[in-house]
């Protein structure tokens, strides 16, 4: 079925509604692409805080040892 053939059958406004729903979604879609990066970046920026925090606290010669569920704290 092609595009004439939609318009054809459904009418402009049919189509004008399909066609505006597909932008609204890109649009949301583009617009949330710099929280994701602001995500990613705070993400690793925890990851390497936690790191420092634990090497610098963990006794010389004694390796961190990963926290578990249900591991006794």
């Amino acid at each position: 079925m092609s595009v004439f053939d939609v318009l054809d059958y459904y009418g402009p406004w049919r189509l004008a509604a399909f066609v505006l729903a597909v932008a609204l979604f890109l649009t949301l879609h583009v617009a949330r692409l710099p929280l994701v990066g602001l995500a990613w970046l705070l993400h690793a920026a925890m990851r390497a805080i936690d790191h420092q925090l634990s090497t610098r606290i963990t006794p010389a010669g004694q390796s961190p040892r990963p926290r578990t569920a249900g591991a006794p704290t």
